[in-house]
């Protein structure tokens, strides 16, 4: 009798030992009600910086927030400088597979919007709408856009509740390019006014810069 006792003790002991280890590991990766917190920094071409924000309505389910910022100041001589602001807003969603312990792996959408401001000034010539005084390509002009990005990613989670991760996708974007106003600081160089202009840009996209994140 005690020996069956004793068997049926350590029966539930590993019982509760199983369940909780699988506990741990069900909980290892957010769960309905939990948030997460990431950025991304790249430093390739002037300071940027990524934060995105998720509201995980289920384990499989979440809700997300990006918003982005860059600046670059340059003078490309002692007498002239310019300057580019970009500020970037995209709502989303994203749909986690897998049941393994650390990789969460996703599909999703997003809506990004952005706003871009560019200038240059030195001390013949002033630019608003561009960062140079003689091109005014898609590439130097400022713009506003708006589109649709269908997304492929995957989180790795390191410890409780802290991942890295990677993310792919492919994009269709609406862009209106800015008019650009040039004016000389003297009185015989006519003036210039490029109008802008509006274009579709469809490309794909990988995140190689890392992600880091944490889950609360």
């Amino acid at each position: 009798m005690k020996n069956k006792l004793a068997l049926l003790a350590l029966a539930c002991g590993l019982s509760f030992a199983a369940h909780a280890q699988t506990v741990e590991e069900e909980t290892l990766k957010p769960v309905a009600g939990n948030k997460t917190l990431e950025a991304t920094l790249n430093f390739s071409g002037g300071p940027s910086t990524q934060i995105k924000f998720r509201k995980f309505k289920s384990e499989q389910v979440a809700l997300r927030y990006t918003t982005g910022i860059s600046y670059s100041y340059t003078k490309p001589a002692e007498d002239a400088s310019s300057s580019n602001l970009t500020l970037s807003f995209a709502p989303g969603f994203e749909k986690h597979f897998g049941r393994t312990r650390r990789l969460s792996p996703y599909l999703g959408f997003a809506v990004p919007i952005a706003v871009s401001t560019k200038s240059y000034k030195d001390d013949q010539v002033e630019a608003k709408g561009a960062d140079s005084p003689g091109v005014y390509g898609n590439y130097n002009r400022s713009y506003f856009s708006a589109g649709v990005n269908g997304l492929a990613g995957v989180d790795l989670y390191i410890v409780k509740n802290f991942y890295v991760g990677f993310e792919a996708g492919i994009g269709l974007s609406y862009l209106n390019y800015a008019d650009v106003e040039v004016k000389y600081k003297d009185d015989f160089t006519r003036n210039i006014n490029s109008e802008g202009h509006y274009g579709l840009d469809f490309r794909t996209f990988t995140n190689g810069n890392l992600r880091i994140g944490f889950a609360f």
